[in-house]
């Protein structure tokens, strides 16, 4: 029988606190914000009535490789593989196999409560790694498109801010005939290592302003960005 997922109603930062405080040394937890409570399943497998699904993947990945050359501001960083690019258009907003995981569970929580949406709650999944899966960047396979079972990497944080200031890693999921891998959160195996965190927008203010004012969690430190620092003045000192 399938075991059901842990989920717990957040009741105040301080309880998000007691909730997320771990004291492991020999297993790595990682924490994902979200701001709507929808499966864990990558971006390009979040398609509907797709055919081809693989092929459609390959051709979203080369165009952004091949188009992302041309913007000189970003190409300081040296692309050495396939896994380098791919991070890139992730943080960018392409679809792609990869999640976003943090070790920090405080980003994952501005994640998770940053936009007042017109759902009720948003939601912070706690994964505690299960042994084995988790690969070193450069022992990451070759081929992104051939991995048959989904693997947790932490990525290399040269030249690349968001993955420094975001405590960023990843799970890079494998792509099946059926479902492009059946969800985290409805995998047997995966239940018992996974605790979903409900956040009612209720708390959303106050747990911006403590993030803002104890951990200088915001949109500019996550982001590193000039536009993201113009929409944290703008919240703070214009707002609508």
């Amino acid at each position: 029988m399938k075991s059901e997922i842990n989920s717990i109603s957040v009741q105040s930062f301080q309880h998000f606190k007691e909730l997320t405080q771990f004291a492991s040394q020999t297993q790595q937890i990682l924490f994902r914000g979200q701001n709507k409570d929808y499966d864990l399943k990558p971006g390009i497998a979040r398609q509907r009535n797709r055919k081809n699904l693989l092929q459609a993947e390959i051709l979203v990945f080369k165009n952004f490789k091949n188009r992302f050359q041309k913007f000189a501001e970003f190409n300081k960083t040296i692309h050495k593989t396939d896994w380098d690019f791919l991070v890139q258009a992730q943080h960018f907003g392409l679809k792609t196999r990869l999640l976003d995981w943090s070790d920090n569970p405080y980003v994952a929580l501005w994640f998770a409560t940053s936009l007042d949406l017109s759902n009720n709650y948003g939601v912070v999944w706690i994964y505690k790694v299960i042994q084995g899966k988790i690969i070193k960047y450069e022992n990451l396979p070759v081929n992104l498109f051939t991995n048959k079972k989904t693997i947790v990497f932490k990525p290399t944080q040269k030249g690349n801010h968001r993955i420094q200031h975001q405590g960023s890693w990843f799970s890079a999921h494998y792509f099946d005939e059926v479902d492009y891998s059946l969800p985290f959160d409805k995998q047997e195996k995966n239940s018992t290592h996974l605790t979903k965190l409900t956040i009612p927008i209720s708390l959303f203010s106050e747990i911006r302003n403590e993030l803002q004012n104890k951990s200088d969690i915001t949109a500019e430190t996550l982001y590193n960005s000039i536009d993201k620092m113009c929409e944290d003045i703008n919240k703070t000192y214009a707002p609508i």
